[in-house]
């Protein structure tokens, strides 16, 4: 029995890309443009990577989900639960196709996940992985950043487990992607279709949700910058209460020699340092002159090498 995996996602991610990287050929047209190359669902079938001997593979192609001719994507999900109807075994897993060359995570990534689980109603989190497409659009410095910015958000409003979000970057780079592979063998129990028509409230009700836990996550996250706020806050008073009390106790010295505070007549251009000689003597700058030439017993000490003290 073939691996069956359904590939969802907005026009150019990447899905036909994608299909002809886990068969290993050729199988569906891709293009960079805006229009969606695949007008209809198409099941495509060979081996992993094309390889004699690697287990058996079907791959799903679906038109565009989320495009901005459907903004409640019934006629799209309906449609589809009509085409994986006609299809005589259920799937295996399904791997949303999310495109890294934008500018910021919208809403849409996870309102594909939360519209194929209400199309797929027995299909467990387990069975759902993010593959991220597009690394090598952005530059290269921010390619890092943006991959973890958006697989934290996404995974965090999803419910997807983080291990099953997978890179993918390009055809140039790729021969393999083990954890991929792994990830699709676990995964051997095929999910049928919900029994019940997806309907107009069963859309809203999907998308209630989301935004529900989209509220819930900015609740959080505003919570968290609270938080580190709070922490440089605390971390900004505990500073400036150090420096205030080195200050004082800078001020507070006074000369053992000659009685001078450290900023003796600083208003005449002469500032009483606190220095420490190499023999041990602490007096201040005025003082220490004297001291060493007359009575330290270290004159062959160089006297840049006696230090103030602060």
């Amino acid at each position: 029995m073939p691996h069956r995996i359904l590939l969802v996602g907005k026009t150019g991610a990447g899905k036909s890309t994608i299909a002809n990287f886990l068969l290993g050929k050729t199988v569906a047209s891709a293009s960079a443009s805006l229009a969606s190359c695949t007008d209809k669902l198409t099941t495509h079938s060979g081996t992993w990577r094309n390889q004699a001997g690697s287990f058996p593979l079907e791959v799903i192609d679906t038109t565009g989900f989320l495009d901005s001719g459907e903004p409640n994507h019934l006629k799209t999900l309906q449609q589809l639960q009509t085409d994986l109807s006609a299809l005589p075994t259920g799937i295996n897993t399904v791997l949303l196709i999310h495109q890294l060359s934008t500018v910021r995570l919208d809403s849409s990534a996870k309102t594909v996940i939360h519209l194929v689980n209400t199309l797929l109603g027995d299909l467990p989190q387990e069975c759902t992985g993010i593959l991220f497409t597009h690394w090598d659009s952005l530059e290269p410095n921010q390619r890092e950043m943006k991959f973890a910015q958006h697989r934290d958000e996404l995974v965090a409003q999803s419910g997807v487990p983080v291990s099953n979000v997978f890179l993918f970057k390009g055809t140039a780079v790729e021969t393999d992607l083990p954890s991929l592979k792994a990830w699709m063998q676990q995964h051997t129990k095929l999910h049928t279709l919900n029994s019940q028509d997806v309907t107009q409230a069963a859309v809203e009700e999907a998308q209630e949700q989301l935004k529900q836990q989209e509220r819930q996550h900015l609740l959080q996250m505003q919570a968290l910058q609270q938080q580190r706020a709070a922490q440089a806050e605390q971390q900004r008073r505990e500073q400036e209460e150090q420096e205030r009390k080195l200050r004082e106790l800078r001020n507070s010295w006074v000369c053992p020699r000659c009685g001078h505070p450290k900023e003796w007549d600083r208003n005449n251009g002469y500032f009483a340092e606190k220095r420490q000689c190499s023999c041990g003597e602490l007096c201040c700058n005025r003082c220490h002159t004297s001291h060493w030439f007359y009575m330290c017993n270290t004159k062959n000490d160089p006297h840049d090498a006696h230090r103030v003290v602060y």
